[in-house]
């Protein structure tokens, strides 16, 4: 496999933020380098993507019980990286739901994809005496001082959807529920077995976060040197604080790799400039697009008839379960435990076997019975 990299290395305030508070990830550099590898997108490979395409349910929920009575009447906040993102809306709805069974409350507070908004939303969780504090998909350091200060007053900290750091563990205090982390490795896997090992690919890589970074070069590269020893990787580095600047920085790496015919998109949020830069670059025909974290509006795209050939899912309602359940452990002294999250890849294979609702989307029924919602409320006692 050859790699390539180091396209838009644009640093916005939200990067200089993570690297301030010393968060540490290599962002890779300019130029070439070409890597011989074995293997192959052999029938292993497709194997996995034909595992990837199923309502296999495989979640995770813990064995020990937690008796949640002490906890009835606290609020625990919820701050998503931006509210704007519709993923976080489906996590804060099944949050609030699940809560509701203890007798708690959520209150969401909206980050505003800022580490200044961000911050003003934890210290109003201290101030409110907030029983716990999810921060979804931001580093600890993008609020290092107001987090600290939280830990502080004895309200624990959840991060979810992020990369725990490395050399630490978690505690009844700061714990980490990273979610999905290879979902750039199963779209490596499709891209390998949909184009027989031979794909030339553009990845566009988000550089404003560590956990974003360490997505591409630690899950998908790797495994494209162990499934694709044919294919040729560009990373196209891409960055939210220049959203304005995806369209044509895309465009660009498009343009630089002619023979590209793979688009491998990391994030829903990305999706449309990222479409925009393929039209752009003429390249509408000739190019499938990939993306992950897709919702509603992903799997909307995918079903046209369009560039979008594969749309990874997370279980964004398992999520909300899972963040409840580990924010109560926390908040009672109890070990934080390890919680698997469910994710299925959907091609025109399978698009049209789901409901593509507000409804099915909200409860979890794209990835198979959600049985561990029963599950969960099994395990907390005196609810």
């Amino acid at each position: 496999m050859e790699q390539a990299h180091g396209y838009g290395r644009r640093i916005g305030a939200a990067l200089s933020a993570l690297l301030l508070a010393g968060a540490t990830a290599a962002c890779g550099s300019d130029g070439e380098s070409g890597t011989d590898t074995s293997g192959g997108a052999g029938g292993a490979t497709s194997a996995a993507v034909e595992t990837a395409m199923k309502t296999t349910g495989e979640f995770s929920v813990p064995d020990a019980k937690i008796d949640t009575s002490s906890l009835k009447g606290k609020t625990i906040y919820y701050v998503p990286l931006s509210q704007q993102v519709p993923a976080f809306s489906v996590t804060a709805q099944n949050l609030s739901e699940a809560a509701a069974l203890v007798g708690m409350k959520v209150q969401v507070c909206n980050g505003g994809a800022n580490p200044s908004q961000i911050s003003a939303c934890v210290d109003q969780a201290v101030g409110a005496r907030a029983g716990a504090i999810i921060g979804d998909s931001f580093p600890y350091g993008m609020a290092q001082n107001s987090l600290d200060k939280a830990v502080a007053a004895n309200v624990p900290v959840l991060i979810t959807d992020q990369i725990r750091p490395e050399g630490t563990g978690d505690t009844t205090k700061v714990a980490y529920l990273p979610g999905a982390v290879t979902q750039q490795e199963v779209l490596a896997e499709w891209i390998a077995a949909d184009s027989g090992g031979k794909a030339q690919v553009v990845i566009s890589m988000l550089q404003d976060s560590p956990s974003a970074i360490s997505y591409v070069k630690d899950y998908a590269m790797p495994k494209y040197e162990e499934v694709c020893a044919g294919c040729k990787v560009t990373i196209n580095e891409v960055s939210a604080a220049n959203f304005q600047r995806i369209t044509p920085t895309t465009s660009a790496a498009l343009l630089q790799n002619p023979n590209a015919t793979y688009l491998q998109v990391e994030f829903e949020d990305f999706l449309q400039p990222s479409l925009d830069a393929v039209q752009q670059a003429g390249r509408s025909s000739a190019m499938k697009v990939a993306v992950s974290g897709a919702t509603i509006s992903g799997l909307g795209v995918l079903k046209g008839d369009g560039p979008v050939k594969a749309a990874l899912a997370l279980d964004f309602p398992y999520q909300g379960w899972a963040s409840l359940d580990q924010a109560m452990r926390m908040m009672l002294g109890e070990k934080p435990q390890e919680y698997r999250t469910p994710v299925r890849l959907f091609t025109s294979a399978n698009i049209d076997g789901i409901r593509l609702t507000a409804e099915a989307q909200s409860s979890g029924e794209w990835f198979g019975t959600p049985s561990y919602e029963e599950e969960f409320k099994a395990l907390w006692a005196g609810n």
